[in-house]
């Protein structure tokens, strides 16, 4: 994962640089390849984006930390966007449903620019994480990622405390070791 710094960024513009590659990579592990054919990850991650900066004025550090704020937005993103699909599709024919994702899987116009901006370290981040199973992709995703409490993802991975810091640490050493510094 990469290093944070002590103090977290206090302007929007630096929570960005901060934060954009983990945004990114949330929005890669959230969509599989069925769900990539209907939303493009980088889309999503732009729209979380775009959402965040709109809501920034309202962001209270009193109440949790950006990244936490941050993350609530993407989620409520996500829902929106696979609701809207839903809602937009169903009452489709089908064959013209197909055709619609079809195009908009070839239409690069939004995600071209930023498949360019994309650091080499996240991509290389998100080829380690294909390798991974679906629990340690889930832990990387909860504590690195989102950055909830070990007693957090212990309650949704369904491991004691210790378990959770415990393979936590073991595969952060293991990205460590495939990434380059």
């Amino acid at each position: 994962m990469p290093q944070r710094p002590a103090e977290p960024p206090a302007t929007f513009a630096e929570q960005h640089r901060h934060l954009a590659d983990d945004v990114l990579i949330w929005a890669e592990l959230q969509l599989r390849p069925l769900l990539r054919r209907r939303l493009d990850p980088e889309d999503l991650a732009q729209e979380v984006w775009g959402r965040a900066l709109r809501a920034f004025p309202t962001f209270d550090p009193a109440r949790g930390t950006f990244r936490q704020w941050l993350f609530g937005i993407a989620w409520h993103t996500l829902r929106r966007q696979l609701r809207d699909w839903h809602r937009r599709y169903r009452r489709e024919d089908p064959t013209a449903a197909g055709w619609h994702l079809a195009a908009a899987a070839t239409d690069g116009r939004t995600s071209v620019p930023t498949k360019v901006a994309r650091s080499d370290r996240a991509r290389q981040l998100l080829l380690a994480l294909s390798d991974l199973a679906e629990d340690e992709r889930q832990l990387v995703q909860f504590r690195g990622l989102e950055g909830l409490s070990h007693a957090e993802v212990a309650r949704r991975l369904g491991l004691t405390e210790v378990n959770a810091e415990s393979r936590w640490r073991r595969l952060r050493q293991r990205l460590a070791d495939l990434l380059p510094e």
